[in-house]
């Protein structure tokens, strides 16, 4: 951890820079760039890759450890692997010490409680619980989507099961939903008597997780809660332009009358390039067109055709 005395709100502003330089946060800078298709089918004016921070072989590592899940080798072998990845990764690349230097300091910079050990859940969680667990000096508990778990010391060598009423500090990528932490990862430290009532994430997406996390006795500790306000100092501080500060604002004031002025000012642009769509996001879109979640097809008749994603 860095010895010069900061303070949350200095990390957040460095780290949001940090964010949108690496493109984990993409924005739309003017009205010719097209939206992103969400996993809900509708268009947005952001898109948040956490992962980015990273740096430029995130995919690669991606790779690298979700094939290395596949194999037969037991747990213990899984984790001290993952753990040398990720730990190479950050001797390797000074973004990546950077980034984790950042949220590491953020951390130290609050009043929380002290844990034990560090928890993160698979896969990408781990590029931020590794590091902090490492920079923390305290072991790490590698969290498995099977409900499998694996703790290993400050150095990546497996130790036995943490004792009964353990105090846990989970970090995550980012809470949007939620979905991960009530499917997977409470109920893997329930299980094992732990007690978790923190979790420090890089970026909060939306209330919707946090809410549920707080109503279930988490406290979340993040540096970026990506709402009107960051957006706000995110233009104040020159990282965005004041188009995206105002096409943001007006998407978490209302979301249908966002498209509609999306539909009315990009339309066309997004039409003319819908053909070249990836497969992803080309059935997002036509996701959202058949279901036209907000009743805009009266409106907008030339863009609401089904036949074109037939």
């Amino acid at each position: 951890m860095n010895t010069a005395r900061v303070t949350p709100n200095d990390v957040r502003n460095r780290l949001l820079q940090r964010l949108i330089e690496s493109e984990a946060i993409r924005v739309r800078k003017d009205s010719l760039d097209l939206p992103f298709w969400y996993t809900s089918g509708r268009p947005g004016p952001f898109y948040i890759n956490v992962e980015n921070l990273v740096g430029p072989s995130v995919g690669d590592l991606l790779t690298r450890i979700t094939a290395l899940l596949a194999t037969d080798v037991d747990r213990a072998a899984k984790a001290t692997a993952i753990w040398s990845i990720i730990d190479g990764e950050l001797e390797r690349d000074t973004r990546y010490q950077e980034a984790m230097a950042l949220l590491t300091d953020f951390y130290g910079a609050l009043e929380a409680s002290s844990p034990a050990v560090v928890s993160g859940g698979e896969r990408r969680d781990w590029f931020f619980s590794i590091p902090l667990a490492r920079a923390l000096k305290l072991p790490h508990l590698f969290l498995f989507k099977d409900g499998g778990q694996q703790l290993v010391d400050e150095k990546g060598r497996p130790l036995e099961d943490m004792p009964t009423g353990t105090r846990v500090l989970h970090v995550s990528d980012i809470v949007n939903t939620a979905a991960s932490y009530f499917r997977c990862w409470l109920p893997t430290l329930r299980r094992l008597e732990a007690v978790c009532d923190e979790t420090l994430t890089v970026a909060v997406r939306a209330t919707e997780g946090a809410n549920k996390l707080e109503d279930a006795g988490v406290r979340i500790l993040t540096p970026i809660q990506f709402d009107a306000t960051v957006v706000r100092e995110a233009a104040q501080l020159g990282l965005i332009t004041e188009f995206t500060r105002d096409e943001i604002a007006l998407y978490f004031d209302s979301p249908e009358q966002w498209t509609r002025q999306l539909l009315r000012e990009s339309g066309a642009i997004i039409l003319r390039h819908f053909a070249a769509l990836d497969d992803l996001k080309r059935k997002r879109a036509c996701a959202f067109i058949t279901e036209d979640p907000f009743k805009l097809a009266a409106e907008f008749p030339d863009f609401f055709q089904p036949a074109r994603c037939r």
